[in-house]
């Protein structure tokens, strides 16, 4: 993949800077042979510190700090990498693996000094981050043990999946989420519009008082409302009854979240705990499911 971006009004090619999608995935495939070859399967997931040994400079550290993000320190003979303190485990994970992306793609990407600073020609675009966001989750999760395309397309809660896939392999709902979408074709084979991830903010999720917003959405196509709540009595909200368990509500329902309007084959999952309780949540085309008990679960009247 390739492209242009806009950079004090002069288009710079993605081929320009030396990245692209082969690019990645061929680097990324390399680290897991590697990975794999010194350590077996046996050491999966991924740990993130093993990664290190796969940089194409020293990287001495990945510690926490008192940082608001993840940071790299350079030195004279490799780098350091500091990730906040204020972050979960799993939150953690992702970001280191980011952090290494940074140092993995500027290894293949031409350089130029500023001031003091040695930096890529792209990592003051926003495409940059894009590539370490992506980069980092396919470090964590291999392409080899991904879910396939074609399995996921007929069941019955995609939600239930992905939070399995977060599990297993240590990674925030929403990098599992978008790791799955990174494969090509992904949304017309899932036939997946939205997935939305709702936080739940109070302790009495099985009350009428159960309170959810919307902090994020995978899809950029749209608009969904900035901390949207969930009606009572939507499949969403149903869920949220069942927080602290497996249990998941799948069905048809008309639906109105901002720009996300009409009738959705929704099924929505409930996970986490303490203060990071969740629901998440994910509408594909009204008649993906081939089961007619679900096809015929339409809550009329029951609008998220």
């Amino acid at each position: 993949m390739s492209g242009s971006v806009q950079a004090n009004n002069t288009p710079i090619s993605l081929d320009s800077v030396g990245i692209t999608e082969e690019v990645i995935k061929y680097t990324v495939g390399e680290v897991h042979t590697r990975y794999l070859s010194s350590f077996g399967e046996w050491k999966l997931p991924i740990l993130v510190q093993d990664l290190t040994k796969f940089m194409p400079i020293r990287v001495h550290e990945i510690r926490v700090s008192d940082v608001p993000k993840g940071k790299i320190i350079f030195g004279p003979d490799g780098a350091s990498i500091l990730i906040p303190r204020a972050f979960c485990r799993v939150r953690r994970r992702i970001e280191a693996a980011h952090e290494l992306a940074h140092i993995l793609l500027n290894h293949y990407s031409p350089v130029q000094i500023q001031g003091n600073r040695t930096t890529s020609y792209a990592e003051s675009l926003d495409v940059f981050e894009e590539w370490c966001e992506k980069t980092g989750r396919l470090m964590l999760i291999p392409e080899a043990f991904l879910p396939r395309l074609e399995n996921l397309s007929t069941e019955v809660s995609l939600g239930y999946v992905i939070i399995q896939v977060a599990r297993r392999w240590g990674v925030p709902v929403p990098t599992a989420i978008m790791r799955i979408l990174d494969q090509p074709m992904a949304g017309e084979k899932l036939r997946t519009k939205q997935i939305i991830v709702w936080d739940v903010e109070n302790e009495t999720a099985n009350s009428s008082q159960c309170l959810l917003k919307a902090s994020w959405h995978a899809c950029r196509i749209g608009f969904i409302p900035h901390q949207n709540k969930v009606r009572l009595g939507s499949i969403t909200y149903k869920a949220a009854v069942h927080m602290g368990t497996d249990r998941y509500v799948c069905g048809v329902e008309e639906v109105k979240i901002g720009s996300l309007q009409g009738i959705f084959y929704v099924d929505a999952c409930p996970y986490g705990i303490g203060r990071y309780k969740r629901v998440l949540t994910v509408f594909r085309e009204p008649d993906c499911c081939v089961d007619p008990l679900f096809k015929k679960n339409t809550a009329s009247g029951d609008t998220i």
